[in-house]
């Protein structure tokens, strides 16, 4: 891991990723080596950010759309991407939709970006770890919300000498 891509990350952050390259073995880190950048089975791929790149925030309505056409390109109809943080849906045609936390049946005629949102650090303002199980053969998703101890979280986030702003976030779920 070369640290030069840190210069583009705010200081916080920036500590927090070396921290945590410190507290990795180095069996993790050629783990972590080891994975793909992105998986893709058929028409369905997993990635961090984007197709196009794996830092790529999805937020904005251009950015969705640019995903989209790069997912018709290569005939994917479904996209479950993260790095935002945010659980969200995106249909072609439709827009975003509300994720919630009952089974959405995915219509199969249509292109859908899905976020799952963080079970680390979900930043749509509710501090449960946010997660969400796909059912292939249903073809339909359910989100669910976990709760978990961010207090012990915060505590050993303390011990580390990590700044108040990365941890008292975890509470109210920025």
């Amino acid at each position: 891991f070369n640290d030069d891509y840190l210069s583009y990350f705010n200081p916080l952050a920036a500590r927090v990723i070396q921290w945590t390259k410190q507290a990795l073995s180095p069996d993790n880190i050629e783990y972590l080596k080891s994975l793909p950048e992105k998986l893709q089975e058929n028409n369905i791929t997993f990635v961090h950010g984007s197709l196009k790149d794996p830092d790529r925030y999805i937020l904005e309505s251009t950015d969705v759309i640019e995903e989209i056409e790069e997912m018709r390109k290569k005939k994917i109809q479904l996209e479950f991407f993260g790095h935002t943080h945010i659980k969200v849906i995106f249909m072609e045609e439709e827009g975003m939709l509300l994720a919630k936390e009952k089974w959405f049946h995915l219509n199969a005629e249509k292109i859908y970006l899905i976020n799952p949102g963080s079970v680390g650090q979900p930043r749509d303002r509710d501090p449960l770890a946010s997660y969400l199980i796909y059912d292939p053969e249903k073809h339909r998703i359910l989100y669910r919300r976990l709760k978990y101890d961010v207090d012990k979280t915060i505590a050993k986030m303390q011990l580390a000498g990590f700044q108040p702003f990365t941890y008292n976030r975890l509470k109210i779920g920025l």
